[in-house]
């Protein structure tokens, strides 16, 4: 089970023409793949990836065979060692067209996580030309997604907040156009949430109250 982070992304355009087309195009059941979609290719990879010559030789060494490619493994009977070679022929290909063997490389290569983002919820203020996201993550921030997505929208602002109870820590930052700065940051969660952030000290409380917060 992975440690999850809390995030809230404000994206504040400057026109309205931008602000609309961004909001139609934003997706809340896949958010990162709403502007970077994973590609098909690589849907059924297997993370960790196996060197062929590593498996061929590790399945060589148990069966006392001398199989010499992915292919013989895979036309030979045993059905476990043949799923297991297909699985690397795959990862393969998928190298071959996008550059990385596996789902999770890319992932968080592109988004800079290894799953979309969970339990997304939007708000929008029209007034404003402004988008704010609420979701969460596992492990860490998918600070790339961000990173990325200012360079689509360059003339726009993207705003992150995110902190994590398991992760102990909070941390800010903007993006534009592809340009990332620290805004604020706290050694733990709980100094972030003493000062006032995700909700205060009275809405965790519980968390806190063998510390008498």
């Amino acid at each position: 089970m992975p440690n999850w982070v809390m995030n809230q992304l404000t994206c504040i355009f400057k026109t309205s023409e931008e602000y609309n087309a961004f909001k139609e195009k934003a997706n809340t059941e896949g958010l990162y793949n709403s502007f970077f979609p994973m590609p098909e290719v690589l849907e059924g990879t297997v993370s960790p990836h196996t060197e062929p010559d590593v498996y061929i030789a590790q399945v060589n060494l148990r069966k006392n065979t001398n199989f010499l490619t992915l292919e013989g493994i895979a036309l030979a009977g045993d059905e476990w060692d043949a799923e297991r070679a297909k699985s690397i022929i795959k990862n393969l290909k998928a190298y071959s067209e996008v550059g990385c063997t596996n789902w999770y490389d890319w992932n968080c290569h592109n988004w800079g996580v290894k799953w979309e983002a969970s339990e997304c919820t939007v708000k929008t203020l029209s007034d404003f030309n402004t988008v704010i996201f609420n979701f969460n993550s596992p492990w860490g921030c998918p600070e790339q997604f961000v990173t990325s997505l200012s360079t689509l929208y360059p003339d726009a602002v993207f705003e992150m907040v995110t902190g994590s109870i398991e992760n102990d820590n909070h941390y800010e930052f903007t993006c534009n156009n592809g340009t990332y700065k620290v805004t604020c940051s706290y050694e733990t969660f709980k100094e972030a949430v003493m000062d006032g952030k995700w909700g205060g000290a009275r809405e965790w409380e519980i968390l806190f109250e063998d510390e008498q917060v």
